[in-house]
């Protein structure tokens, strides 16, 4: 079972998580009423996935008709597809005709809302979108939502209390949205890293093993993107090579790292969803500002931590899910 817990303040000991999202009434029924969620990614992405948990988990107990649209903008990255993604879910806009529409992540609000319906008649709230909403000038008077910002700080709390020294090493895919993550982490977090990006597994494979022997601890951002990937010799090959604490916050990247403290995929969802079915009941979108997420999730990788002889702190088990 998950843990969660609050993203700020660990300070000695973790602290159980405190979920500020405001609690929302919900109505009986909402037959009548049409959702669309436009999703900037494919079914299988697992970020994605979570935020569609977090949205169903809500709009399934209403009687709303319920209809997805991914943009499938993960796996085509080209401005083209992009572009013409963005075209085509506008055109289910117009043939669903919904009341409200959840979009999330970045490319979402890029290709469709900021391009279409700027200050438009029909709501949007939107989850996923990295760091700030400002590259979209929102809100605007149609759009709330609920901004994403990672656990960097914390993470690296947690790997220090394993670790010989305090050099940090960063290794990840070589796409955009990492380095955008990679620059905003090193804008708002009072911390220096050195960042590797790679582009195929092969590289991967060698940075990886290169950087145990050149920091103290190593955060592994993503491995989205990185052609070639192999899920199992990737498991194998970080029980066989890890030398030092790593860690990652994101929680899909567990198997390859002795701890997470991750972002909830699931909370940016079920903030969107409760949003909109507020927005449903009547309350302004001014009414409803724009909301940084607060849960954390913190995952313990046993066989990892056993193989390479780095003890995870008993602070830290004692809060953690264990995964082998």
């Amino acid at each position: 079972m998950k843990k969660d817990m609050t993203m700020h303040n660990i300070v000695g000991a973790l602290l159980c998580f405190l979920l500020l999202i405001p609690n929302v009434v919900m109505a009986e029924d909402y037959s009548g009423k049409k959702i669309l969620w436009i999703d900037s990614y494919h079914e299988a992405y697992e970020w994605g996935s979570g935020e569609g948990e977090g949205i169903q988990d809500i709009i399934g107990k209403t009687k709303a008709t319920f209809k997805i649209h991914r943009m499938d903008t993960k796996r085509n990255t080209s401005d083209e597809f992009k572009i013409a993604a963005g075209i085509k879910a506008k055109a289910v806009i117009e043939a669903f005709k919904p009341d409200i529409v959840i979009a999330t992540d970045d490319n979402a609000q890029k290709y469709v809302v900021a391009k279409f319906y700027k200050d438009s008649d029909l709501p949007f709230v939107f989850a996923g979108v990295n760091w700030s909403a400002d590259e979209y000038g929102y809100p605007y008077k149609n759009v709330t939502g609920m901004i994403e910002v990672n656990a960097a700080e914390e993470l690296v709390e947690l790997l220090s209390g394993m670790a010989k020294g305090n050099k940090i090493g960063l290794l990840t895919s070589d796409v955009i949205t990492e380095h955008k993550d990679v620059e905003f982490t090193q804008k708002l977090f009072d911390f220096e890293f050195e960042t590797r990006y790679v582009g195929t597994f092969e590289e991967w494979k060698l940075a990886f093993k290169d950087m145990q022997g050149q920091y103290d601890m190593l955060i592994l951002q993503n491995n989205s993107g990185i052609e070639g990937w192999d899920k199992e010799e990737a498991k194998n090959f970080a029980v066989e090579y890890t030398k030092i604490p790593t860690g990652s916050y994101y929680d899909f990247m567990i198997p390859y790292v002795i701890v997470s403290y991750s972002k909830v995929a699931q909370e940016q969802g079920k903030y969107a969803a409760e949003v909109a079915l507020r927005i449903l009941d009547g309350e302004k979108i001014s009414d409803i500002p724009i909301v940084k997420n607060q849960q954390g999730w913190v995952m313990v990788n046993a066989r990892i931590s056993i193989t390479s002889g780095i003890d995870v702190p008993a602070d830290i088990l004692d809060v953690a899910e264990i995964v082998e």
